[in-house]
């Protein structure tokens, strides 16, 4: 039987080949939401509709002084509202880009045979 420091002496001196199993890098931005457009056929969404593409970037704007929800977070695509986030899960959200925490988010689905009120799916991520 090999004593440990032998086989270790002979493991490291002798030549083997040591492997590191390859690890994967970390996401830039991490997935923490994901949900409809609320109030999608009140804005501007159906003029654009067929301009919107999977992966194309949104700018989340706050709305602090919005008359029906204190915790309002616009839904912008190139320079066209779209709608809101929905009221039953803003709060945090909200509260993440009051503190400036930089919320990104993309289109994750649309789907334009669906009624106005679900074709367009919104992810927001928030950086690594």
């Amino acid at each position: 039987m090999m004593k440990r420091q032998d086989f270790l002496k002979r493991l490291l001196g002798g030549g083997a080949l040591l492997t590191v199993a390859h690890v994967p890098a970390m996401p830039e931005h991490v997935p923490i939401h994901t949900c409809a457009v609320r109030g999608f056929a009140y804005h501007r969404g159906p003029q654009v509709l067929h301009r919107l593409r999977v992966g194309d970037p949104l700018k989340l704007v706050r709305e602090p002084d919005n008359a029906f929800d204190e915790n309002a977070v616009a839904v912008h695509w190139n320079g066209h509202q779209l709608g809101y986030l929905p009221r039953e899960d803003n709060a945090m959200l909200a509260v993440m880009l009051d503190r400036g925490i930089g919320l990104q988010a993309h289109i994750s689905a649309v789907a334009r045979e669906a009624p106005v009120y679900g074709c367009c799916e919104v992810t927001v991520e928030i950086p690594r």
